[in-house]
């Protein structure tokens, strides 16, 4: 089949090209995944022997990798000498999902996609990801919810690795940073009744770009402090103050906090490295194409 029938049984380019793209796509396990399938294959007795398991989660994996830690806390509740130890590409397995697909990037046809060909990563998109898919705010929560799951304490840790461009890495932080203030201060805002009187049901707030997930900006001002299982190997700096947003929002209506968040949203930023650009870090995420009839 080279096309797609369109209503009127003519060809479809746009929904062909993007089936083959989606025919190219590389679906990777994650590094966890296939530990926690190596593990499951050892005998009990083997399994208490391990005290350390170093992770390279090195490239984008499927089926929500940011998730995968979920299976070991068995593991560690049987064996709590044991320590493991998550290493994540910021690059090529978390940001990712700060854009949209790679055939979107190349070449934009659709409602959905970028109005122009983006050769970076999409500042608006970075903490909670294209279409709220899931980004830097997804990997690091699902970190802090493993405790209440049953994951001992000290058992896991995950380093996020930015060594491909640490400068670059601390400007996509920044952007985080941002996004937590901006949370912060919107909440801030809205738990005052002198301002808001009657108080907005939960789900409206989780609707706006300006809500990232509950307890994220806690969570990121703890890996600030150094006090989180979260790392990261790169400067982060500390979180911004958020007083005059405070400030500054207090006059704000609905309208206006999800226009002024808009606004202010940082540049795109890419890697800076001449022989790594954005898409190329999309392109290993594909098979090459080929000629078919």
């Amino acid at each position: 089949m080279k096309h797609v029938l369109g209503p009127e049984n003519r060809v479809d380019d746009v929904k062909w090209n993007e089936l083959r793209y989606l025919d190219r796509f590389k679906y990777r396990f994650s590094a966890t995944s296939v530990a926690i399938s190596f593990l499951e294959s050892l005998s009990l007795v083997a399994q208490l022997q391990i005290r350390k398991i170093v992770l390279h989660e090195k490239n984008r994996a499927v089926a929500w990798p940011q998730c995968h830690a979920q299976g070991f806390i068995p593991f560690c509740q049987r064996n709590p000498k044991l320590r493991i130890e998550r290493r994540v590409d910021l690059w090529k397995a978390i940001l990712p999902d700060a854009s949209g697909l790679l055939i979107d990037n190349e070449h934009p046809r659709s409602a959905n996609a970028r109005p122009d060909p983006c050769d970076s990563a999409q500042a608006d998109s970075i903490t909670s990801g294209f279409h709220n898919q899931g980004c830097i705010a997804s990997w690091i929560m699902e970190v802090m919810s493993l405790h209440s799951l049953g994951m001992p304490p000290q058992s896991f840790r995950m380093v996020i690795d930015g060594d491909l461009t640490p400068t670059q890495s601390t400007r996509i932080f920044d952007v985080a940073k941002r996004d937590a203030a901006w949370q912060i201060a919107c909440e801030a805002c809205l738990s005052d009744r002198k301002i808001w009187q009657t108080p907005l049901d939960s789900w409206e707030i989780r609707l706006w770009a300006v809500y990232i997930m509950d307890g994220f900006p806690e969570a990121l001002r703890a890996i600030t402090n150094g006090q989180s299982p979260v790392s990261c190997n790169f400067d982060i700096g500390q979180m911004p103050d958020t007083e005059p947003l405070v400030s500054q929002g207090r006059t704000w209506t609905l309208e206006e906090w999800g226009h002024n968040w808009g606004a202010s949203v940082p540049a795109n930023i890419d890697t800076e490295v001449p022989s790594c650009s954005w898409l190329d870090l999309q392109r290993e995420n594909t098979l090459p194409q080929t000629t078919l009839p």
